[in-house]
């Protein structure tokens, strides 16, 4: 998985203040030549589907839509492991950090108090939708 998300002035990104604009995933099984890939993105006017004509593309609404979206997405695709790039702080970490400032909670727990050998995250499968 790798997220778009437009910064200020070319700086690094803020979870604070810079939204999520698009996720980009695949997946695969084990076994099997083909790769399901796609895009979940918010719809804006300099999204051109045109030029990503062999990726699906879904576009959303708004940021929450897409942190919504990708939580039934994996309900869907039910991966054994997930991945990212710099899990920590670049993909997983920063969606759970943006889900924060819409006063939510998207589901991932650090699993070091259980596996102190280990730094990994386990992803929970839902999003608080209440307001």
């Amino acid at each position: 998985m790798i997220l778009l998300v437009a910064t200020r002035e070319s700086r690094v990104p803020d979870a604070d203040l810079d939204e999520v604009l698009a996720v980009f995933y695949a997946h695969h099984v084990s076994g099997v030549e083909v790769i399901q890939t796609g895009v979940l993105a918010v719809q804006t006017p300099q999204l051109n589907q045109k030029r990503l004509q062999k990726i699906k593309v879904e576009t959303l609404e708004t940021e929450l839509d897409i942190l919504n979206r990708l939580i039934d997405l994996i309900l869907e695709l039910d991966p054994d492991i997930l991945t990212g790039w710099d899990v920590q702080l670049s993909s997983w970490g920063y969606l759970e950090a943006r889900s924060g400032v819409h006063g939510k909670r998207f589901g991932l727990d650090n699993t070091e108090a259980y596996f102190p050998q280990r730094r990994s995250y386990i992803l929970r499968p839902y999003l608080s939708r209440s307001s």
